[in-house]
């Protein structure tokens, strides 16, 4: 069921899936500085236009990949989920990434990474330290 706002516009309930660019700019906007949004989206376009883009979602949740070498990513992740959906889509993605080909992800720290490595220990992905000084963290898959 949808629900409309003045004007005509679209109000989002629980069950929609919003595409998800309005995923990433909604959840980045909450963080970020108008400024720090486009250019996140800038980049996210040029890696998409160079083949390097992957987008995982579940429900209003996206694991964003950038590839970085045979097998390896960065990875991003984007929610607007409850933190229940979100932990429940996680779950999904990693799952997802578990039977691709992918072996390694790699990313850096935000307020929500304790959480993240928290969920991802929780459903046996074990993070640790990066191998690499441009990262924070990374994970086998």
């Amino acid at each position: 069921m949808n629900y409309y706002a003045e004007g005509g516009q679209t109000m989002t309930t629980m069950n929609q899936e919003l595409p998800p660019s309005k995923i990433i700019v909604d959840d980045l906007s909450r963080k970020e500085t108008p400024e720090v949004v486009q250019q996140t989206i800038q980049a996210l376009s040029q890696f998409n236009e160079q083949g390097k883009l992957f987008i995982l979602q579940e429900n209003n949740t996206v694991i964003v990949l950038i590839s970085i070498g045979d097998g390896i990513v960065e990875a991003h992740l984007f929610t607007l989920d409850n933190p229940l959906t979100m932990a429940r889509s996680f779950k999904k993605l990693l799952e997802e990434l578990k039977r691709s080909q992918l072996t390694r992800m790699y990313s850096n720290v935000d307020d929500d990474t304790p959480k993240l490595l928290a969920l991802m220990q929780r459903f046996g992905v074990q993070s640790q330290e990066s191998d690499k000084p441009e990262y924070v963290w990374m994970a086998d898959i």
